[in-house]
């Protein structure tokens, strides 16, 4: 992995990618449908990745490695080398922890909830499960990410200061018409004034025939910067973004695409099956 700097890595479209798999357990743990909980998701990732933002610029990167990624939670965490119910069970009991040291103040983390929760028809309370659970999730993710790069405080301070870029309206700018619900165009909808849809229909519609594995995330909301106190600065764009962040992805996933050479033999590989998917490749760790 020498070839590919950690701090090209985006961790908005990590988190986003790394998530998948879970999508179903984390709609049982809060009780919400699928759709409602891939939006759910899709919002939480942005307010937890602007509140590590916004910590690592109050506390730098020494704070982030030893406060965040090196609390007892997520050693206990990065224990587990798979993503069931019993793990689910272990994100639950530490998810406040997580989210008290990323958000370090509970009021934010209710009207991040609240927020979420007027936009995809579900509680506050069901939000605030699903959204503290994924800080637990991040920082565990996250933690194996700096880990295997071998960052040290001062990459972790340009590894944070790079991500703004990643999140920009400009990146997002050609798929806001596309990925937004409420303009999607569906010749299987009827359009006959006599039939009124649920508000949420649409919504759901929109998910379910969209793509879910698809390589961009949601547009970030530049909201969750206001809500968390964290001021952007304008860097300049990096081209292989993308590049970087999937190579990451198949690189701790031990995927065979990317398996190296030379003294790293000792990589546990998933072969690929025709028409079989691993959906916790990630999380099936040496």
């Amino acid at each position: 992995m020498t070839t590919i700097s950690p701090t090209r890595v985006s961790m908005y479209d990590f988190l986003y990618h790394d998530t998948k798999p879970m999508v179903s357990l984390l709609a049982d743990a809060a009780q919400l449908s699928l759709p409602q909980s891939r939006l759910a998701i899709d919002a939480s990732l942005q307010v937890i990745v602007s509140a590590l933002l916004a910590y690592q610029q109050r506390h730098h990167g020494q704070a982030v490695n030893k406060k965040l990624f090196c609390r007892s939670a997520i050693k206990e965490l990065r224990k587990y080398n798979s993503m069931n119910f019993a793990t689910i069970d272990a994100t639950l009991y530490h998810r406040n922890d997580a989210a008290d040291a990323i958000f370090n103040d509970n009021a934010k983390i209710i009207k991040a909830s609240e927020h979420i929760a007027a936009r995809t028809h579900t509680t506050v309370q069901q939000v605030q499960v699903l959204l503290t659970s994924l800080c637990a999730i991040a920082l565990r993710e996250l933690a194996i990410l700096a880990d295997y790069s071998q960052m040290d405080n001062e990459e972790i301070d340009k590894w944070f200061s790079l991500q703004p870029q990643f999140l920009s309206a400009d990146r997002f700018s050609a798929t806001n018409v596309q990925s937004s619900p409420e303009n999607l165009v569906d010749d299987d909808i009827s359009t006959d004034n006599t039939i009124e849809l649920q508000p949420e229909y649409p919504a759901e519609r929109y998910l379910l025939s969209a793509e879910q594995l698809s390589e961009t995330p949601p547009p970030f909301d530049p909201y969750w910067y206001k809500l968390t106190n964290f001021k952007s600065e304008r860097i300049e764009p990096v081209e292989d973004m993308q590049f970087a962040t999937g190579n990451y992805l198949k690189a701790i996933g031990r995927s065979p695409d990317n398996l190296q050479q030379g003294q790293h033999n000792d990589m546990l590989v998933f072969a690929e099956l025709q028409a079989i998917a691993v959906p916790h490749q990630r999380w099936l760790l040496q």
